[in-house]
């Protein structure tokens, strides 16, 4: 893995319904750098049920340009 001065920076998990999902070390996907095939992170592999929640809740979530249009 690289080193970064901020681990701040880097979350292994994903934003659902709110809430962030994490990448469990078995089933997560390995985030490589293409260049050099260096693994960099792991997001998590999310099934059906986390695919539902992202869906349904994807219409609540307003956009930066909603605002604008008011």
């Amino acid at each position: 893995m690289i080193e970064l001065s901020d681990l701040g920076l880097l979350r292994e998990a994903t934003l659902v319904d709110a809430g962030w999902v994490a990448a469990d070390a078995e089933t997560g996907i390995a985030a490589a750098d293409p260049a050099s095939g260096v693994v960099i992170g792991h997001v998590p592999n999310l099934g059906a049920p986390e695919t539902t929640r992202v869906i349904e809740t994807g219409g609540d979530v307003p956009s930066p340009c909603s605002t604008m249009m008011n």
